[in-house]
C-alpha cells in the first residue's frame, strides 16, 4: 500500500515540478516575445529616424543644387545681357567715330542719320533733304575745319527702349591751322542705330582759364 502511495507521491511531485518548468518556459516565452517587440520597436524606430534624416539631407541638397541652378542661370543671362551691350556700345563706338570723321555725300547720308531729325543743331524736326541743305552750305563756310578725338572720348548709354545716348569730348579746328576749341556732341540714335538728335556744347570754362 505504502508503495502504492509513495508512487502516487512521486508521480504527483513529477507533475508540479512539470507544470513549475511549463509556467516558468512561459513567462520566459512572454519575456523574450516582449524583449523581441521592444527590439523591434526599437529598430523600427531608429531605421524610420535614418530614413528621415537621409531623405532630410537628401531634399537639402536638391534644395541646395536647385539654388545654386537658379544662380547660375541668373549669372549666365546677367553674362549674356553685359555681352550684348558690349557689343553694341562697340558696335555704336565705332558707328559715331564715322559719323563724326566721314565727309558724307548726299548719297551716304541716309546711312547715318533717321528719315526725320528731332534736333539738327540749332535746328529742329529736319528732313533728310534739308540736312543735306545744312550740310552743304556748313561745308561751303568752313572747308577747312576739323575735328579729332580718341574712342576714349567717346561714352554711350544704352537705354531700356534699345535707343542710344552718346556723348563725345572733342576738339574742334574751324581752320585747321587755328587753334581748337572743346565741343562736347551730344548725339541721340534710334532703335535702328540712325542719328535722330544731335546738337554740340562748349564745356563751361573753369575760373582762371580763358
Amino acid at each position: 500500500m505504502n508503495t502504492e502511495k509513495d508512487k502516487k507521491k512521486l508521480e504527483q511531485a513529477e507533475i508540479e515540478k512539470l507544470s513549475e518548468i511549463v509556467n516558468k518556459n512561459k513567462k520566459s516565452s512572454r519575456y523574450i516575445a516582449l524583449f523581441s517587440a521592444i527590439a523591434f520597436i526599437i529598430g523600427l524606430t531608429v531605421s524610420i529616424t535614418s530614413v528621415f534624416n537621409l531623405t532630410k539631407e537628401q531634399i537639402e541638397t536638391t534644395n541646395s543644387l536647385k539654388n545654386n541652378q537658379i544662380l547660375i542661370d541668373s549669372l549666365i543671362s546677367k553674362k549674356d545681357i553685359l555681352t550684348t551691350q558690349f557689343s553694341k556700345k562697340d558696335t555704336i563706338t565705332k558707328f559715331i567715330t564715322e559719323f563724326l570723321t566721314t565727309v558724307k555725300t548726299d548719297s551716304t547720308l541716309s546711312q547715318y542719320y533717321a528719315d526725320r531729325v528731332q534736333n539738327y543743331y540749332l535746328r529742329k524736326n529736319l528732313r533728310l533733304d534739308q540736312i543735306k541743305q545744312e550740310k552743304k552750305w556748313f561745308n561751303q563756310e568752313h572747308p577747312r575745319s576739323k575735328l579729332t578725338f580718341n574712342q576714349s572720348d567717346i561714352t554711350v548709354n544704352i537705354k531700356n527702349d534699345n535707343t542710344s545716348e552718346v556723348f563725345v569730348n572733342t576738339l574742334y579746328y574751324p581752320d585747321s591751322l587755328g587753334k581748337p576749341i572743346e565741343i562736347i556732341y551730344q548725339i541721340k540714335l534710334n532703335s535702328d542705330n540712325k542719328v535722330y538728335f544731335v546738337r554740340n556744347l562748349e564745356p563751361e570754362k573753369k575760373q582762371g582759364n580763358h
